[in-house]
């Protein structure tokens, strides 16, 4: 089943979308095309994966608008679903999810590594301007190795841990995520991660705002938005290193004494780990 995600109530609205048995190459105008200028963080958990994604879509005539960019492709024999988000533009990414939506349901893929063959394949019939549009592709099925996609042009490769793809893609977003993560990480830590870095993004970098959208997949081939308690704390956790965060950036920026910065980074992570998972501190 090929759906298209969307996450304004907290929930996963699937909805068929009509097969194509013959798809043109797409061709696209820069005079008239619509960009996604994504941040998108995604994190390889210990029990799943995590992706996060802005809503914002910039359109001709700086007309901005929101949409979901996180693309589902769910099977049910057995349990699987490929979650797909982009960094560039959405009907190069439509476009892509119903072709790859059609080859997978006529062919066998049990791996990362077959998925990434037929994530190949679909490239392969697109044009060099619709390949500038980049993919991330999370995988997840019952009995199998949760694993990520991601490509750039025409090639197609794993990653681990964690990264980014759009214009989210900065120093501010990294450096939170060298100070934010560590390894392993869980879920529940990753969510809070993604919603912080994305709301930072949509504060600091043009281009990125609306709705945040997080997903999980999990290692028995489901996939879904995070439990409600794990948005709330979340939320929570954000607020309490909210007004931190910059004292800390101004800090390392202003070459103060190292003692004195990690002292700040070690009250902050204590005080995150409170809403995160009270009971592992």
């Amino acid at each position: 089943m090929i759906s298209h995600l969307t996450n304004d109530s907290g929930r996963t609205n699937d909805r068929a979308v009509p097969e194509a048995a013959v798809y043109p190459k797409a061709k696209i105008s820069a005079a008239s095309r619509e960009e996604d200028r994504d941040d998108c963080p995604w994190f390889c958990c210990v029990d799943g994966i995590v992706l996060c994604a802005d809503q914002q879509i910039s359109a001709e005539g700086w007309h901005k608008f929101n949409e979901t960019k996180m693309y589902a492709i769910r099977s049910y024999d057995p349990i699987s679903c490929i979650l797909i988000t982009y960094a560039g533009d959405p009907h190069v990414m439509k476009a892509f999810h119903q072709k790859l939506g059609t080859l997978t349901a006529k062919n066998t893929f049990d791996s990362v590594s077959t998925l990434q063959l037929l994530i190949e394949q679909v490239l392969s019939a697109m044009t060099p301007e619709a390949v500038e549009t980049n993919f991330l592709c999370g995988f997840c099925m019952q009995g199998a190795i949760p694993g990520l996609l991601r490509t750039k042009e025409y090639s197609v490769y794993q990653i681990g841990d964690h990264d980014h793809i759009g214009v989210g893609d900065s120093s501010l977003v990294r450096f939170l995520s060298k100070l934010l993560i560590s390894h392993p990480i869980k879920s529940s830590l990753a969510v809070f991660v993604g919603d912080y870095i994305v709301k930072q993004a949509k504060t600091f970098i043009d281009g990125c705002g609306g709705p945040t959208d997080i997903y999980v997949l999990r290692p028995d081939g489901t996939c879904a938005p995070p439990w409600f308690k794990q948005t709330e704390q979340a939320a929570n956790a954000a607020d309490v290193i909210e007004r931190d965060i910059p004292h800390l950036l101004w800090m390392i920026s202003h070459g103060q004494e190292q003692v004195r910065i990690q002292s700040l980074w070690n009250d902050l992570q204590l005080r995150v780990a409170d809403f995160i998972n009270p009971a592992e501190r």
